[in-house]
């Protein structure tokens, strides 16, 4: 005898937009199942080839990021989740540390080159940051890195990003693995006379 599973009305309702005429829920939940996993598999590193060898870039003057895949993030010596590892979560988090170290509106103006107000606003990209009260507008791996190269530069914040070109058109180095390494201190400027 087959297992019994109990729905809530409203999951019922949810799953009865997608379904087809005379299609089972069992066929139904596969069928979304499917395209969950293809969905997965789109997005996994199936398209990433690297020898293994890791490539050190200036992060002061990174090569283009289009096409890449963040591996592993540590930032301000805290490792992010799998899950989080994107040009976009290192901006957060380093508006986030800003937020937090800054006294005044004008410097954490200075500090964020991109899009963002003050309050609530999650349309045309903007991702609302709950601890700090602030949306921010979402970016491309070039301005977000930009964006939070910046912050972490001028407050000293040590990080290591691993990442990887998709092997894809338009990818400068396609399948090469990068990094970018910052210790937080900065080596004085020796002026020679």
């Amino acid at each position: 005898m087959a297992d019994t599973y109990e729905l809530l009305a409203s999951t019922v309702v949810r799953l009865g937009k997608f379904a087809r005429p005379f299609e089972t829920v069992d066929q139904l939940v596969n069928r979304i199942l499917d395209t969950c996993e293809a969905t997965l598999d789109a997005t996994s590193s199936d398209d990433v080839v690297s020898d293994g060898d890791v490539k050190d870039f200036d992060w002061q003057t990174p090569p283009d990021l289009t096409h890449t895949k963040v591996l592993s993030v540590e930032f301000n010596k805290m490792k992010f989740p799998r899950a989080e590892t994107t040009w976009n979560s290192v901006l957060m988090e380093a508006i986030r540390v800003a937020a937090e170290r800054v006294d005044s509106k004008d410097e954490l103006k200075r500090l964020i080159l991109v899009n963002y107000v003050v309050g609530t606003k999650e349309d045309e990209g903007y991702r609302y940051l709950d601890d700090v009260k602030i949306s921010v507008q979402g970016q491309d791996a070039n301005a977000a890195w930009k964006a939070a190269s910046h912050i972490a530069y001028r407050l000293r914040l040590p990080f290591e990003i691993a990442f990887t070109w998709r092997v894809k058109k338009g990818a400068v180095h396609p399948g090469v693995m990068g990094r970018f390494l910052f210790s937080g201190k900065i080596k004085p400027k020796v002026k020679i006379i």
